[in-house]
This record gives structure tokens, C-alpha cells and sequence, in this order.
């Protein structure tokens, strides 16, 4: 579900309000089928299909708000156009796989030489330190298209930028460590 959402392009245009609906929604949804269909632990098997129903109707719903709301239409690209930029994007591609793989391989190794209620602790932990994270990764997102085009302007406009967003938002992501820290019991 992911994959089809297209948060570049929302940024791109600066109607990040888009996805923060859209996220919402994803979530919502993904909260409405676990309470939904996870009662017991022979629910097991939901539990992949319902985290998945959330992105995946939230990508689906981004697309078509991409075609109404500024009216792009779809086409694929031939063979030869998308083995073009997958060689010009190939270093991003290998960077965006190196961390996802870094973050991910935790778990497994974890999983290899330990029992799974240990990865079971260590997965819960996870989650919620994810919540500061994903903090840094809505503000960066949300920031994003507005430092690109104040870096082409120079380096004083970007330093303005900065001056201006990154105090308060550095005492907010400090609360929240704070927080984290006093209720870690």
C-alpha cells in the first residue's frame, strides 16, 4: 500500500495536508479491522491482511485524489524509460535499502538467538520509541519541499528557516524524550 502512495508528489506541491488525512484515515482503518477481527489467538492470520487494509485503501484514495483534485492522469512507462531511471536512481535505491534492511535485521537476529518473548519485549519497546521518530519524520516531511527551494535561494534564507523552526521544535522532540524517560518504568 505504500508503494502507491505518493507522498513525493504531495510534497512536491506542498499539499501535505493530503497526507496527513490520508495517513489518519490509514491508520483508522487499520485500528477498525484489528478491533474488528482480532479477538483471540486463532486470529493470527488477520492480523498481516489487517495491517495492510490501511496503506493500501490509503494509497488507493491518494490516487484518486491525484486525478481529481489536480488532474494527472496515469500511464505506464515503457520498458527501456524505467530501466533508465532505475539506473539514474540506483544509489538512492541501495541508500533506502541499506536502512530499511539495518532497521529490520534487528529483529531477525534477534529472533535467532533469543526466544520470542524476548523479541515480543523488544518489538513493543520498538513501537514506542517509534513514536518520537516518527515526530522527526513528519517535520522533515513537512519541511521538506520549503528547504529545497530556500536552498536554491542561498544559504541566508535557509539559515532564517532554520532559526525560526528549529528551536521549538527541539524542545518538543526534548519533552518528549523526557516523557519517554519518566513513564520508561
Amino acid at each position: 500500500g505504500q508503494l502507491l502512495f505518493p507522498v513525493w508528489l504531495f510534497q512536491g506541491l506542498e499539499k501535505m495536508h493530503y497526507i496527513t488525512i490520508l495517513n489518519f484515515a490509514s491508520k483508522v482503518i487499520t485500528l477498525v479491522c484489528v478491533i474488528s477481527f482480532i479477538n483471540d489467538e486463532s486470529d493470527y492470520l488477520y492480523i498481516l491482511p489487517c495491517y495492510a487494509s490501511g496503506p493500501l485503501i490509503a494509497s488507493v484514495a491518494a490516487l484518486f485524489v491525484v486525478r481529481k483534485a489536480f488532474h494527472l492522469n496515469f500511464e505506464l512507462s515503457g520498458f527501456a524509460k524505467i530501466r533508465t531511471k532505475l539506473a539514474e536512481g540506483f544509489s538512492l535505491f541501495v541508500s533506502n535499502v541499506s536502512v530499511t534492511l539495518y532497521s529490520s535485521a534487528t529483529l531477525i537476529i534477534l529472533g535467532a538467538f533469543s526466544s520470542d518473548l524476548v523479541v515480543g519485549y523488544y518489538s513493543a519497546a520498538e513501537k514506542i520509541m517509534l513514536v518520537p521518530r516518527q515526530l522527526l519524520g513528519v517535520f522533515s516531511q513537512a519541511i521538506y519541499s520549503k528547504v529545497c527551494l530556500l536552498a536554491d535561494q542561498g544559504y541566508h534564507s535557509l539559515e532564517k528557516l532554520w532559526n525560526k523552526l528549529i528551536p521549538p521544535f527541539l524542545i518538543l522532540v526534548f519533552l518528549i524524550c523526557l516523557l519517554t524517560l519518566f513513564f520508561s518504568n
